[in-house]
């Protein structure tokens, strides 16, 4: 009943609660499952795909292979 099964927002609810500072629009999603990137997207987050299932990266605003390849983008991308 709390809506905290991806791709729900539920989770993401409770933990803007505790901080209330996090954006989703200034945020990422990282996952390897189509519902990771369809809750991600209800948020607005930018959504990444970890791993090579096609079905996951087709929803997804990237696809990594790997968590590592996802640190080594993101460290190398200048903040909006």
């Amino acid at each position: 009943s709390c809506g905290c099964r991806k791709p729900e927002t539920g989770m993401f609810d409770m933990a803007q609660k505790d901080f209330p500072w996090i954006a989703p629009e200034r945020s990422f999603m990282v996952g390897d499952m189509p519902a990771d990137m369809r809750f991600g997207r209800k948020l607005g987050m930018f959504c990444v795909a970890c791993g090579t299932e096609p079905e996951t990266c087709e929803l997804a605003d990237a696809c990594v292979a790997d968590l590592p390849a996802f640190a080594r983008t993101i460290l190398n991308t200048e903040p909006a």
